[in-house]
């Protein structure tokens, strides 16, 4: 009689840990802002002295829906009702979720490692941002670590947007610089002649 009061138990919390927990969210979903203005502090205003960037909302943006665990956003959902990113404290960002059946949203965070929230290119008439943190906003899933990636381009007075959700966060590429190339490149030709020189002595 214990042993099965004991086994209902155990059966009874692995029922509510999957209920209450349930999967990691596998998958990535593009998003458009609409209703961008720039925000800075000296004039002239463009993106590479603006202090924060207002949205009005971010909408699926993909002809075809999202990918993954994201298939169900389709195109034209809403996401978010927009929200402000200040690009002194990209780690405070934040976007509540509107997608149909879905609460929480996206949070941001500092780093998990690997991971790093920081601006990735910045010009006057580009933007790229890449924001690490959580998503628990789709219905039926875990809070999962995540990656926003945001890009605004400016072109006359007019700013667009699009960003990307992936969850896990996605891996940030970055190219070599130049400078780092031709060291690398130096390097090698130098062992190269050092090599050659022990083979003739």
């Amino acid at each position: 009689m214990r042993f099965k009061t004991v086994l209902l138990a155990l059966i009874a919390l692995c029922a509510l840990g999957t209920l209450s927990f349930g999967a990691q969210i596998n998958g990535s979903a593009s998003f458009a802002a609409f209703g961008v203005t720039l925000h800075c502090s000296t004039p002239p205003c463009d993106l590479s002295n603006v202090d924060s960037i207002t949205t009005s909302r971010w909408e699926e943006s993909d002809a075809v829906n999202g990918s993954g665990d994201y298939s169900g956003v389709a195109s034209g959902d809403r996401f978010s009702d927009g929200g402000s990113i200040v690009l002194s404290d990209l780690v405070d960002f934040t976007l509540t979720s509107t997608i149909p059946g879905g609460e929480g949203g996206f949070v941001g965070d500092t780093t998990d490692g690997i991971h790093t929230t920081h601006i990735v290119t910045q010009s006057a008439d580009f933007l790229d941002i890449y924001i690490f943190g959580s998503y628990d906003g789709l219905p039926g899933f875990a809070d999962t670590p995540s990656s926003y990636r945001m890009s605004f381009t400016k072109s006359g007075s007019s700013v667009s947007g699009s960003a990307t959700l992936a969850s896990p966060p996605a891996a940030l590429t970055t190219t070599p610089e130049p400078a780092t190339m031709a060291l690398f490149g130096s390097a090698l030709v130098g062992l190269g002649l050092i090599g050659r020189r022990r083979k003739k002595a």
